[in-house]
Formats: C-alpha cells, structure tokens, sequence
C-alpha cells in the first residue's frame, strides 16, 4: 500500500530523497524508505511506530471512472485513524470529447499476441514483431495512403498495389508504429 508524509523541514534536511521538495509538500511512496531520518532499515514493519510517529500514513485511492480524475491529495479523518487520500473530480464536457476521440484514435493500434494490427481505411494490417523493426510511416505526395517498409526494404502501400524497391537501410523501431 502506498504510503505518505507532510514533509517538515527536519524530514527535508535529514533526507536527500526528498531534497528541493518544500515544507509542508505531502510526498508519496510506493513503499517506505529504506532509511529515513538517520535510521537504517526504517522500512522494516519492526519500525512501523516510529513511521506512524514521523507522520507517514496510508494512502487510500479512490475507485474512479475513465472520465475522472484525481484532484490533490489531502490528509483525512482524526489520529490514529487518519490517511491520505484524494478528491475525485470528474471531467468537463469538452475533457470527455477530448478524452473519447484520444481514446479511437489509439484504438487504430492494437498490440495482439505476437505482432501489431493496424486499422487504416475501414481495412486491418497485421505486422509481426520482425516487420516492424524496419517499419516506418509517411504519407506518400501523389496518393496520400499510408506506406510502410518490409523487412527486405521494400516500400508497400497499405492499401495494397505498387512496391518500390529501397536501397537504404530503415530502422525505426516500435516507436514508429505508436506515432500514427
């Protein structure tokens, strides 16, 4: 579980993992420190008094939907039963719109068992790993479609028809794929 502290300025100056943080910040962690405040193995569950002690306190996440997000963080209820915890702010109309259209825009790629099928044009492509390592895309001047390179550097047109052969090398990556 995760945990969180309101920074002191003593937590600051005692503790280079939180140096250029300011007094009063609340710092989360995915787990405790493995020293903190000059104790080494502050971590250990032995130690879980001292950290109830130097403020540390569970943080309680929120259930949310795809259309809300979390707001700042906050210290909640009275000692010793206090947590931290966050608002949860749901979306503006127009952060929906922008949300939903980001969302079909990457639902073109989808990453299937041992390759990558990308929808183009009403028409699904399917590229195993080997074939995207030399894939690239640009939109071609005369057509407008979406090419890509095999892997022997021939130049195919997704919606099929004309191969250019290509004399130079293209070693993209995976990251070519992602950027449609």
């Amino acid at each position: 579980m995760k945990k969180a502290i309101t920074l002191t300025q003593a937590d600051i100056d005692n503790n280079p993992i939180v140096s250029g943080k300011n007094v009063g910040d609340i710092y989360v962690v995915n787990t405790l420190p493995r020293k903190w405040n000059g104790w080494d193995n502050y971590n250990s569950p032995n130690h879980s008094d001292v950290q109830f002690a130097d403020g540390w306190r569970d943080v309680i996440e929120p259930n949310i939907t795809v259309h809300q997000r979390y707001g700042q963080i906050f210290l909640s209820g009275t000692p010793p039963n206090d947590f931290y915890t966050y608002p949860v702010e749901d979306f503006t109309a127009q952060e929906i719109i922008d949300f939903d259209n980001l969302q079909a825009k990457n639902a073109k790629l989808e990453i299937i068992g041992q390759g990558v099928t990308v929808s183009e044009g009403g028409n699904d492509y399917f590229f195993t790993y080997e074939d995207w390592v030399k894939f690239s895309t640009f939109q071609s001047a005369n057509t407008g479609n979406m090419k890509w390179y095999d892997t022997n550097n021939v130049l195919q047109d997704l919606n099929g028809g004309e191969q250019i052969s290509i004399l130079t090398n293209v070693h993209i990556g995976f990251k070519a794929i992602m950027d449609l």
